[in-house]
């Protein structure tokens, strides 16, 4: 008994002294960085984005966000950005390409039409559904084929999810 009392003892007693220990006034010491980023070289680095991001929303031909003219790596990062916050481009006209996906929800009785675009290596894949705005007499291209279409950026919500699309949309060639 007097073993068990005396552990309890040694065990509360550390606990307190190691939140004791954390809380100290003395001043963090800090090191210089061994690597000083040179200014000509960031801006050198940080022009094409900037001048990608010309892209957006420029309103040419009435397309507010052309993500056919980006690098890879830049159109996956801006579809990305189109699904993970899709409310900041509601009413936007979007030009894209990628690989045409479809699916037929037998529960619906629904067709659902993709553009699927890929990182740069092609490992992950993001995809926004399109609604063409005529598709009577259309041939859509086989599973996998590119596609190019031009549409008003939406949202809509079904069993508790939020869907985004092109609505309006036309096949455009590249």
């Amino acid at each position: 008994m007097k073993s068990l009392r005396a552990l309890s003892i040694v065990l509360v007693t550390g606990i307190i002294l190691s939140f004791a220990g954390c809380s100290s006034d003395a001043p963090i010491e800090t090191y210089p960085s061994a690597y000083t980023p040179d200014p000509t070289t960031v801006t050198s680095v940080q022009a094409p984005v900037a001048e990608e991001a010309a892209v957006f929303r420029n309103g040419t031909d009435g397309i507010d966000i052309d993500i056919t003219t980006l690098s890879s790596t830049m159109v996956y990062s801006v579809v990305y950005c189109m699904v993970s916050d899709p409310y900041d481009y509601v009413g936007m006209v979007v030009k894209m390409n990628g690989q045409f996906s479809h699916y037929y929800d037998e529960f619906t009785d629904t067709d659902y039409y993709a553009c699927i675009i890929q990182d740069a290596t092609a490992c992950c894949a993001q995809g926004i559904e399109f609604v063409l705005v005529d598709d009577e007499g259309y041939t859509y291209p086989d599973e996998g084929e590119e596609i190019c279409v031009i549409g008003t950026f939406d949202i809509y919500h079904q069993n508790g999810f939020t869907y985004c699309t092109l609505t309006d949309a036309r096949v455009c060639e590249e």
